[in-house]
């Protein structure tokens, strides 16, 4: 069986905690590993944890991750519980962060960081998709948030560090543990569920075109994991069609593109659902390749 081990060590003065803490750090620890393990794991893996018997004088928890597949067809791979540590890392990491906020989009490039700069230490492929959804349902944040709680209110603990094959990844200090305490989760109900936003100069890239204008145009979108449709609407552009300008696949044109974006409650995000030409700014005929000549 594979095994994997994540360290809490508690910090302070005195070789004691209570033990409400040291259970209560048990369950919540407990409850966020095996929500991170169902949604990394879609479905397909297992995580029994047992924590290590303490040693006299210690107060920290070894707690012992070991995999079991539920699953015969599929194969984790054996740094699948080493990502599970990792993820740990970048859920608590934003957690910090974000204070227990959910995430917005106006700090996807600092979450993209965060997540880059754990992938290269680790080696890993977590993606950032992956990591909206664990950190943005709220029951993960709570578990985050009680842990610190407990850790607060023990007056022998000076700090918190999480340690993985021997390196501490995560440290908070007790001064940071107050601003740490979230429990604004009521407030973050959204009453608006769709919205529209023009995002400027955007280059699309023609993958295929039709002049019937009930016919979807597909586009490549360097925002978009997959490619983008929508039918070709915009007069200007549509004038220009009729006018005799030429198209062709590998072509692109700028744009300001209107994105119609619908709230997605699991994700606590706005997730693109439809996209519009709000306005065509210019075409980009594809570049001319140069031919070969096999003759002397």
């Amino acid at each position: 069986m594979k095994k994997e081990s994540l360290i809490i060590k508690y910090e302070g003065d005195e070789n004691q905690i209570a033990l409400s803490t040291l259970v209560g750090t048990l369950v919540h620890y407990d409850a966020l590993i095996r929500q991170i393990n169902e949604i990394a794991g879609e479905g397909h893996n297992e995580i029994d944890l047992k924590v290590k018997g303490l040693e006299k004088g210690s107060f920290t928890i070894d707690i012992v991750l070991v995999e079991r597949l539920i699953d015969s067809l599929f194969t984790s791979g054996k740094e699948y519980l080493s990502d599970i540590i990792g993820i740990v890392g970048i859920i608590i990491s934003i957690y910090l962060y974000r204070k227990g906020k959910p995430i917005k989009e106006e700090v996807l490039e600092r979450i993209k960081e965060i997540i880059e700069e754990s992938n290269k230490k680790n080696n890993t492929k977590i993606e950032l998709q992956t990591i909206i959804n664990i950190y943005n349902r709220q029951s993960p944040r709570r578990e985050i948030s009680k842990s610190i709680e407990l850790a607060n209110n023990d007056s022998e603990v000076s700090g918190i560090e999480l340690i993985n094959n021997g390196n501490a990844f995560i440290e908070i200090d007790k001064s940071e543990f107050d601003e740490l305490i979230y429990d604004d989760f009521d407030k973050e109900f959204v009453t608006e569920t769709t919205r529209h936003i023009v995002l400027p100069d955007v280059r699309l890239g023609i993958i295929t075109l039709s002049f019937e204008k009930k016919n979807n145009w597909k586009f490549l979108y360097e925002a978009s994991p997959s490619p983008i449709t929508m039918p070709m609407q915009d007069n200007a552009l549509s004038s220009l069609i009729e006018s005799g300008l030429r198209f062709a696949k590998g072509d692109s044109i700028i744009v300001d593109l209107e994105v119609t974006q619908e709230y997605n409650q699991e994700c606590n995000m706005f997730i693109p659902k439809k996209y519009r030409i709000a306005k065509f700014i210019k075409h980009i005929p594809r570049p001319e390749q140069n031919r070969i000549s096999f003759s002397d």
